[in-house]
């Protein structure tokens, strides 16, 4: 998928998969355009202006966004400009597979904090179980569950004693259980309150404030603290990493509403 026409296609094949009854004109008036551009745009033969490129990226999954806003970037310059095929490759990498792929229950099984941490670190290289337990501050008995656990999932894998990731990436996608949530953000939190008691603020950077404001807003705030987060994890991906970090946002309403 490198190009806009064959994301369209493929999102397209995806809906006909979900609905039997979907076809192109179900498509066009789900993006409020004509079948005959909708066709043009399945052949590569028109590009979207940056109007409608907002309005057809608000009506697709949050997670496909960036990549769609990418390529019909990319369809409107009609040159390979390397930046630009960088996000593109990195976008297309993180949208191949993500535990939102996953079923329900495989997430219930890696939900704990420790087991993304060691998705993560394995993008450093290949660890033995005895280093990648030291690196992460994890109990060896607990490093060596986890990552039989993950083996059998098949998001990691072990070979002559070196353990290596399946795995691009390590959000958490859409129709996870609520339960499932909770627990994760739970052991978020307990391990940033461990964090406190143990390490410097070199090693860690804390913002928080307190702020009155309206419910209508909530929505648009979470959208800047989701941007906010993208950004992070671009800055991040400038450089080989040699750690990991685990970033957490929240925002949280400790008031009633004031009638």
């Amino acid at each position: 998928m490198s190009s806009l026409a064959s994301f369209l296609q493929d999102e397209l094949d995806l809906r006909k998969k979900r609905n039997r009854y979907y076809n192109q004109s179900s498509f066009a008036r789900d993006f409020n355009i004509s079948r005959s551009f909708l066709s043009r745009l399945l052949k590569g033969e028109r590009s979207l202006s940056d109007e409608k490129v907002q309005e057809m990226a608000n009506l697709l999954p949050l997670k496909k966004r960036k990549l769609f806003i990418l390529l019909a970037r990319k369809a409107q310059t009609k040159l390979e400009v390397p930046s630009l095929e960088k996000k593109i490759e990195k976008e297309q990498r993180l949208n191949g597979k993500s535990l939102d792929h996953m079923t329900n229950d495989d997430f219930k099984h890696i939900k704990s904090w420790y087991f993304l941490a060691i998705l993560e670190a394995l993008k450093l290289g290949r660890f033995t179980r005895q280093h990648l337990s030291e690196f992460l501050g994890i109990s060896l008995p607990q490093l060596e569950r986890a990552v039989n656990r993950l083996c059998r999932m098949n998001l990691a894998q072990e070979i002559d004693g070196l353990i290596s990731s399946r795995h691009l990436d390590t959000s958490i996608g859409e129709g996870v259980p609520c339960a499932a949530i909770r627990d994760y953000h739970r052991e978020i939190l307990d391990l940033c309150r461990d964090y406190l008691t143990k390490h410097s603020m070199a090693t860690r950077s804390f913002r928080s404030f307190v702020v009155a404001g309206h419910t209508d807003l909530m929505n648009e705030a979470d959208a800047i603290l989701e941007k906010a987060l993208d950004e992070i994890e671009d800055l991040f991906s400038a450089k080989p990493p040699n750690t990991v970090y685990q970033v957490s946002m929240q925002l949280l309403r400790i008031g009633k509403q004031y009638q």
